[in-house]
């Protein structure tokens, strides 16, 4: 049944005010989605063209050119999988008691042809779901699927930071998932399920969340983590600046230009500041000794874009944007590019992060799911559709 028209509210405790504000009624009464998508888009109606287009339309426009991911291989995915391997059916169905009551959480994002472009995450049962934005770019149109049929997607909310797309779905019996605060631990066994509540993989946490690198921004060609004595090299891209200094996987980065450097996160800030062609001087320790290092920072937008070694590729269909992350944690959940959109579930059923990107043969990313959280309530406040 169609749904525009009858959607639940978007209304919260702390946001009674403003949506009576908005739209004005009887107490008893709340506004839909989809009328408070169609009053936020005719209020913008007198706004100049190019400000008057929506955030959708504007990130396709920076992305319309973008490159990278891997081309489809066919013998890869069709490949006869082991019966020992994680991804074995059988090791799959042994997760499904932790997922099964979760189908209706999920659902797919076809294309025109009906192909399978992302999954998207419920949000809320009136069919708001959240989902990898760049596998979305360019669609003429998207439509959703889950376990009880198919129906029209329209995105009205994207969040270029974090590559998320907000989506209105015209499906019934959505279920939303309930988000976690805080983010897991290295070695937390994950599992993540398809519309139908069954597990299409499991993995482990393998490195805590941090942030990756900005487009656009000064870059040293590292992924850092935080140890206890201080900031650790966890890889180094080959040919980036830091490559060409000769730091290695392992170094522990104490100091910036002088400026003591306790965090992954200090150390990404500080990076953050810093712009393209500035030459900054690295100290850290290798091996029990003190060493440092003068460097020249390019930008991401260069030729060079870090994206592993040729070997850490193979065995691997690689998303066309598996960087410029404010924060997520890497895991080795397989995926395939288009599952990314799907939530990441611990073994006690918890949800504890947002699939994002594959990186590489043994690396994914996932959003941890208090972000996620936050990043769905901002898109909310600010969604509209473009009539």
């Amino acid at each position: 049944m169609k749904r525009w028209l009858g959607l639940a509210a978007l209304v919260t405790i702390m946001h009674v005010g403003m949506w009576h504000t908005l739209l004005p009624q009887e107490p008893s009464e709340r506004p839909s989605a989809r009328d408070l998508l169609l009053d936020r888009s005719r209020d913008r109606g007198n706004v100049p063209e190019q400000e008057g287009r929506s955030p959708w339309e504007l990130f396709q426009q920076r992305l319309r050119d973008l490159e990278g991911g891997s081309p489809a291989n066919p013998e890869l995915r069709n490949r006869r999988i082991d019966p020992n391997e994680k991804m074995a059916p059988a090791n799959l169905a042994s997760f499904a008691p932790i997922v099964e009551s979760h189908g209706g959480s999920v659902v797919r994002l076809l294309d025109g042809s009906g192909r399978m472009r992302a999954f998207g995450t419920v949000v809320r049962e009136d069919g708001l779901v959240i989902s990898k934005a760049s596998e979305l770019v360019g669609l003429e149109s998207i439509q959703a699927e889950s376990a009880e049929g198919k129906g029209e997607a329209i995105v009205v909310g994207v969040n270029d930071r974090f590559d998320l797309a907000l989506l209105h779905v015209d499906l019934d019996g959505l279920k939303p998932v309930q988000w976690t605060d805080g983010e897991p631990a290295i070695g937390t066994l994950l599992v993540s399920p398809d519309p139908e509540g069954e597990p299409f993989a499991v993995g482990v946490v393998s490195v805590a969340a941090r942030p990756l690198v900005e487009r656009g921004r000064a870059f040293m060609g590292v992924e850092p983590i935080t140890v206890a004595q201080g900031v650790q090299i966890e890889s180094v891209g080959t040919g980036s600046p830091a490559d060409q200094a000769g730091l290695k996987i392992g170094d522990i980065v104490t100091r910036l230009d002088g400026e003591a450097i306790a965090t992954h996160h200090q150390f990404a800030n500080w990076i953050r500041r810093c712009r393209p062609g500035e030459e900054i001087v690295v100290d850290f320790i290798r091996g029990g000794n003190e060493l440092s290092v003068t460097l020249t920072l390019i930008g991401v937008n260069s030729p060079f874009e870090m994206r592993g070694s040729h070997q850490e590729e193979m065995g691997a269909e690689l998303s066309g944007r598996m960087s410029d992350f404010e924060l997520v944690f890497q895991h080795d959940l397989p995926l395939w590019p288009e599952q990314c959109g799907s939530p990441v579930f611990d073994l006690e059923g918890r949800v504890v992060g947002l699939n994002i990107a594959r990186g590489g043969r043994v690396r994914s990313y996932a959003i941890p799911s208090g972000k996620v959280a936050e990043i769905v309530e901002q898109l909310i406040e600010t969604m509209q559709v473009v009539l």
